[in-house]
């Protein structure tokens, strides 16, 4: 993985842990009140990757999400863990200032928050300065696969996805899953999530 990519997915994390509030003064109050050894689990958490079908929680814990939008040749190639999320990567390069979204797929789940994801990628876009446009040469695909709202109160509101882009004129994919949650609300863990991915090797 490029440096740049696991710097953005470090900074995601101390600003998240998961979905612990951003606020830098808990963060660090949090990871202080841990014991050595919770401390070391955690570094190692971060640290340690591996392929996603021997790694991950999900296929145990979530296999509603499994087969929605990738299939088993790409989730043989995911690497990566459950903190940082995990990547395919075939050598694609070319993110540029448009992109295209061919594909912005929900599940039973997740159906009700398609228009308000779209928005939020919308303005992400608009934010980054990255024309949202019908034809480009970076082409994007995003599956959202599950949505917590927190309303449980067992969790923090978060969200998992799966999503490539494309070089259209290389074709070379990178591909992602990945899920964050945050204090703040779905809205805020979708856009982390667009930022880690648009950051994708290449850039």
């Amino acid at each position: 993985m490029k440096k740049k990519i696991l710097l953005i997915f470090c900074l995601i994390v101390l600003l998240t842990i998961r979905g612990v509030p951003r606020e830098e003064n808990d963060n660090l109050g949090k990871f202080n009140s841990m014991t050595s050894e919770q401390k070391i689990q955690f570094i190692k958490d971060v640290i340690i990757r591996g392929p996603f079908l021997k790694k991950s929680a999900d296929p145990r814990l979530k296999p509603y999400t499994i087969g929605k939008f990738f299939n088993n040749k790409i989730y043989k190639k995911l690497y990566g863990n459950d903190i940082l999320g995990y990547i395919y990567d075939q050598g694609f390069a070319g993110i540029s200032d448009k992109i295209s979204v061919k594909i912005f797929k929900t599940t039973d789940r997740t159906r009700k928050y398609k228009s308000k994801f779209i928005n939020i990628l919308i303005a992400f876009l608009k934010k980054n300065k990255i024309r949202f446009v019908k034809e480009s040469n970076v082409e994007m695909g995003i599956a959202m696969l599950d949505v917590d709202d927190g309303s449980s109160g067992r969790s923090l509101p978060g969200v998992l996805i799966e999503a490539y882009l494309k070089n259209n004129k290389t074709n070379k994919f990178i591909f992602h899953r990945i899920g964050t949650g945050k204090k703040s609300g779905v809205e805020a863990a979708f856009y982390d999530l667009m930022l880690i991915v648009l950051n994708s090797p290449g850039n």
